[in-house]
């Protein structure tokens, strides 16, 4: 159901995995680590998406994936859990 409405907001690919998360740091031209602009900006689309399918979701489904760090986790996990419940 929610699929749909993800799709539209062009965010499936963090969740699917089609949207690959970059490296938090970048090797500058001088060897230097430097933070990643482009890790910040995947990291914000994610945990919107994180935080938005965890309000979607009943209390009792939320609790048992409150440990998923990415949309994709919480998306696989909670496929696999629907799945044991069938």
């Amino acid at each position: 159901m929610v699929l749909p409405i993800i799709r539209g907001a062009r965010l499936d690919g963090y969740m699917l995995g089609k949207k690959k998360c970059p490296e938090e740091f970048i090797t500058a031209a001088d060897s230097s680590k430097k933070f990643n602009p482009e890790f910040e900006d995947w990291q914000a689309y994610d945990q919107q998406l994180l935080g938005w399918l965890r309000n979607t979701m009943t209390v009792g489904i939320a609790t048992q994936l409150l440990h998923c760090e990415t949309s994709m986790q919480l998306w696989e996990e909670a496929q696999s859990l629907a799945g044991a419940h069938t």
